[in-house]
């Protein structure tokens, strides 16, 4: 699909995601999966940032007063907030203090969360319908395997408490410093092969 005038995004807002690209490359030294991380991570951030500004460029009778004046004011803020994160991680890069391993940090949290779901997805089985080992009508579950998928329960309850706990310390530190540190929500493409 190739973009026409009317929907391309300005070239401020490209020119700002080219630089977020090349500062968060530097801030983690160019390692190429860490790079890639912090890419993952920002994107819904751009993303929604570029929703917004599309809004206020190319619909201008279609929003009211209000709601367009909503949405300049939020990508003031948007903007203001980018600022500093690009300031956080230019630090990162001409330092090695606290502001490069916050981005070294985070990049290492967007690999064990995507490790994490696919390691859930890999042990998921795969249905072969023309398994004969398996009997048509379902057997009643072991007290082994009702405890095993208990432990597996709690488990996975513990991950996300805590992942819900760093994500409302991200969201306090953002608040605080008046920046953005990316999105936690990772989207992980699984291949299956039977």
């Amino acid at each position: 699909m190739t973009l026409t005038q009317g929907t391309r995004l300005p070239a401020t807002f490209t020119s700002l995601y080219r630089l977020f690209l090349r500062t968060s490359s530097a801030a983690v030294l160019h390692h190429n999966k860490a790079r890639l991380n912090l890419w993952v991570r920002w994107r819904p951030v751009f993303d929604a940032g570029a929703r917004v500004v599309k809004e206020v460029e190319h619909n201008h009778s279609c929003l009211s007063q209000e709601v367009k004046h909503d949405r300049v004011e939020w990508l003031k803020l948007w903007n203001q907030r980018m600022d500093h994160t690009l300031a956080l991680l230019y630090t990162s890069c001409k330092s090695r203090g606290l502001p490069h391993r916050l981005t070294r940090n985070l990049a290492f949290f967007v690999a064990a969360e995507r490790q994490r779901l696919r390691s859930t997805h890999k042990k998921m089985k795969v249905w072969q319908p023309q398994d004969k080992s398996l009997s048509i009508t379902p057997q009643p579950l072991a007290t082994k395997v009702i405890n095993t998928l208990a432990k597996k329960g709690k488990e996975a309850e513990f991950e996300n408490n805590a992942a819900s706990a760093l994500n409302e310390v991200l969201r306090m530190a953002e608040s605080s410093g008046g920046l953005t540190l990316g999105s936690n929500s990772i989207l992980v493409r699984i291949k299956r092969y039977a």
